[in-house]
């Protein structure tokens, strides 16, 4: 029921989606994260020799209501700054930061619903003046608030400038900020390259997956399917050990005659 309504308010009610600044649910922590991060996030950018990734663990912050604790797509920045009611269905993730709010924003719409409702399946919090970023205690209450995606952070200061750094190895004015026209124009060519699991010329590549992801990952061989060879030298048969010990016993029992002559 909530993909439905998903579904339904970004085609069939398209104009209707709000225009105004949103308001961030989180503020920046200048404490070092209490939680130890167990989420795994991996960006990779390019192909061959121009290609690279980048890893780091982060904190889980918001567990969304369908969540299966694995996240794909790129990673794109959005803010107030270029909201607009575009939208788009090919699968990203949203890079937030969460610094501070514009003075005028909206007490009502908040940029996690907002970057949702235009086709963001996660969203990464960062902050470049403070250690991490918290989510507001009220906005983490279910009963006050839809879990509509998961919402993760990074851990701290240096993770967070290594994360917007990657950038630099790319083209940041076209592929490294939401726009919903791009991504359409990409939807094949990007979703193409998530089931391969290579990368869309251009946009850096974002994978987190939580300690506990329950998606399907590649086979690993069972027990039952594992063999353990045995060096070679050391092979040897139960009868060949039964008959040199027979052998042994008859040099023993003539020489032993031999020897009371």
């Amino acid at each position: 029921m909530l993909q439905w309504t998903r579904t339904w308010i970004i085609f069939a009610l398209p104009s209707l989606l709000p225009l105004s600044l949103a308001y961030i649910p989180a503020s920046p922590l200048n404490a070092s994260a209490v939680e130890t991060p167990s989420t795994q996030l991996t960006l990779t950018w390019g192909s061959g020799s121009s290609g690279g990734g980048y890893q780091e663990k982060v904190l889980y912050s918001l567990v969304g209501a369908e969540s299966n604790g694995m996240d794909k797509g790129p990673l794109l920045h959005f803010s107030e700054a270029n909201l607009t009611d575009a939208t788009t269905t090919t699968p990203w993730i949203a890079l937030i930061s969460c610094d501070r709010n514009v003075t005028d924003a909206s007490t009502i719409d908040d940029i996690f619903t907002l970057a949702w409702e235009r086709g963001a399946v996660a969203a990464l919090l960062y902050s470049l003046y403070s250690e991490s970023c918290e989510i507001s205690p009220v906005y983490a209450d279910p009963t006050a608030f839809a879990r509509v995606m998961d919402i993760f952070s990074t851990p701290t200061l240096v993770a967070s400038k290594m994360v917007e750094d990657r950038y630099t190895l790319t083209d940041t004015i076209k592929y490294g900020t939401f726009d919903a026209k791009l991504l359409n124009d990409s939807f094949a060519e990007i979703n193409a390259a998530l089931s391969s699991g290579s990368v869309a010329p251009g946009y850096i590549f974002a994978s987190l997956s939580a300690s506990n992801a329950t998606a399907g990952g590649p086979d690993t061989p069972s027990p039952a399917n594992t063999t353990t060879e045995k060096p070679q030298g050391n092979d040897v048969s139960q009868g060949t050990t039964l008959s040199m010990i027979i052998l042994y016993v008859i040099t023993g029992t003539v020489s032993a005659l031999l020897c009371s002559v």
